[in-house]
């Protein structure tokens, strides 16, 4: 009896991606920055010595050592569409295939690939703090045989208040690849504040 083999297919993203860090209404991070004015939010945040002058205190009541320690009320990673920033699809035995995330939209091609595209739209959160990486976003590995793009779908993500869109995800066959193992640099960090209405 013939043994079977098992097929190894592995996805990676690899360019620009954003980690997006949400924290509502009722977050205690919101609440202390209330007060304060929309220029001076960064230093705020990101500077230690006025860090430590919010008071942040965590569970068992302690301050939080800076704003890394924080855990935010939800966050996510997206990806640049740009020019650089990819899907690769590495089959055994086969060459490495790349999805440029810049053709997902407005490609041109006069008869559009087969892969789906999802969309959904973020409403702008209390408080937004985006941080700008660049690297290996991570891989993610399946036992399954990738053959045609239209076993692949992209979600990507309309951000409204800051006019522009990303992609949020990759399904394989309608199962949502989780990629792992992230090799990233941050790059900058920017905070936006959306005004509660009373």
């Amino acid at each position: 009896m013939k043994e079977q083999v098992k097929l190894n297919t592995r996805f990676s993203i690899t360019g620009s991606g954003y980690f997006f860090k949400l924290f509502d209404e009722f977050h205690p991070l919101y609440q202390k920055l209330t007060a304060v004015k929309t220029q001076d939010l960064h230093r705020r945040i990101f500077e230690l010595e006025h860090f430590k002058k919010l008071q942040l205190l965590d569970v068992d009541g302690k301050p939080y050592p800076s704003y890394l320690d924080v855990p935010p009320s939800a966050q996510f990673v997206v990806y640049a569409i740009d020019t650089l920033t990819r899907l690769e699809v590495r089959r055994e035995k086969s060459k490495v295939l790349k999805f440029m995330f810049r053709d997902l939209i407005g490609n041109g091609f006069l008869f559009p690939p087969g892969y789906e595209l999802l969309e959904r739209s973020l409403t702008a959160p209390p408080l937004l703090i985006i941080e700008h990486d660049k690297g290996n976003f991570g891989t993610a590995r399946l036992s399954k045989a990738f053959a045609q793009e239209e076993q692949l779908s992209f979600k990507l993500l309309q951000v409204p208040f800051l006019n522009k869109t990303f992609v949020e995800g990759v399904a394989f066959e309608g199962e949502s690849l989780q990629f792992r193992k992230q090799d990233t640099l941050t790059y900058g960090v920017q905070v936006f504040r959306h005004e509660m209405s009373k």
